[in-house]
This record gives C-alpha cells, structure tokens and sequence, in this order.
C-alpha cells in the first residue's frame, strides 16, 4: 500500500479481504460528521451548505455473485457501463431484485453452504455490488479537497 495525502491507496487486488490486519481500505481517518462551512461567516447565517453534493438518486449498478467475478477496474474514467442495470441509492440492494433479502441472527451467511472459518471467505457464492454516479462537480468546490461520505 502507498499513502497519498493521509488516504491509503490500495493495490486493486483481493488479498487484503481475507487479511485479518486490514481494517479499512481507501478511506479517511473518522471525523465528527457534524454541519462544516467554507467561512465563519457562513455558518453564522446558517447558510446553505456550498460544500455538500447530494449524490443520491439513480446510479449505475452491476451484481457479481464473487469478487472474482467483478468488473475489477470498473472504477477506471474510461470504464464503460452503459449495459449495467440502474438502483437507487440509497436503498438495499437485495430489495431492488439484485440477489435476495437475507437476515442472519446466530449463524454466518455460509453456514450450511461452505465449510469455512473466518477470516476465510466463500469464493463461489460471496456477492458484490459495483456503483458507478456520474454528475459534475460544482464549481465552487474545484480546486479543494473532495470527499464521498456513506
């Protein structure tokens, strides 16, 4: 892994998923998620939030039934995904016909299925979404540091 700008870029390959010393992957250290403003003054007036996008609605969206099956680079600008169907985010995605719904209390999804102990993963039966949004990014947030909340 390399560090760029305090976020870890990983290697696009699969290894870290079953590696129990990965936490977390291409992401920011936790921060408080409270409202932010670009000046004091902003936020004295409560004014609108020039520094959010609201990405929900329509996105493009591919269902894999395992990791190996993805669209690995599908991340990549030239990636065409003009075949894959549309979900809406958010929503889950088991309730808009990808897969099916599936609550598990006491036992591991795999149980029954693979004969598996964590962190061991399932390579047959292990599905993945892919999400693809395009929008543009409005002017007033070019040239700054730009971040996707979940």
């Amino acid at each position: 892994m390399t560090t760029i700008s305090n976020v870890t870029k990983a290697v696009p390959t699969l290894d870290w998923l079953s590696d129990v010393n990965v936490f977390a992957v291409n992401r920011i250290p936790a921060h408080s998620d409270h409202y932010y403003y670009e000046t004091v003054a902003e936020a004295q007036r409560f004014a609108p939030r020039k520094m959010r996008h609201d990405l929900n609605g329509s996105w493009k969206f591919s269902y894999n039934v395992n990791p190996q099956n993805r669209p690995a680079e599908f991340y990549k600008l030239d990636f065409n995904c003009t075949g894959w169907g549309d979900i809406s985010v958010p929503g889950h995605i088991q309730l808009q016909g990808y897969g099916k719904p599936q609550y598990v209390n006491t036992m591991y999804p795999w149980d029954g299925h693979n004969e598996i102990r964590p962190p061991e993963l399932p390579t047959d039966h292990n599905p993945v979404g892919s999400y693809v949004k395009y929008f543009n990014l409005p002017d007033n947030m070019h040239n700054k540091p730009v971040y996707i909340s979940f």
